[in-house]
């Protein structure tokens, strides 16, 4: 956009113009709300740290019951290790 539009107007095209309506997408007497995008949940990080927590509760009761039948396997591939996200 060179020039500035309304700040509840719909701007499209290019070059981008102004529709000249304005449209209010709320209901009636709430409150409009101002979704910062960055900083939504992640739903498959979300699902992924899940997914971790079961699998290191499952590696905990295979240790144990490795354990307690006295029985350890040096094939056995490396545990699996949470990545910590910044």
């Amino acid at each position: 956009m060179i020039h500035p539009g309304a700040a509840d107007a719909t701007v499209s095209a290019f070059p981008a113009a102004s529709s000249g309506a304005t449209a209010s997408h709320r209901a009636a007497g709430l409150e409009l709300v101002d979704l910062d995008h960055g900083d939504l949940p992640d739903p498959v990080a979300r699902a992924i740290s899940i997914l971790l927590d079961h699998v290191e509760k499952l590696e905990h009761k295979l240790d144990d019951l490795a354990a307690r039948q006295g029985t350890t396997d040096d094939r056995a591939p490396p545990r699996m290790t949470r990545i910590s996200s910044a």
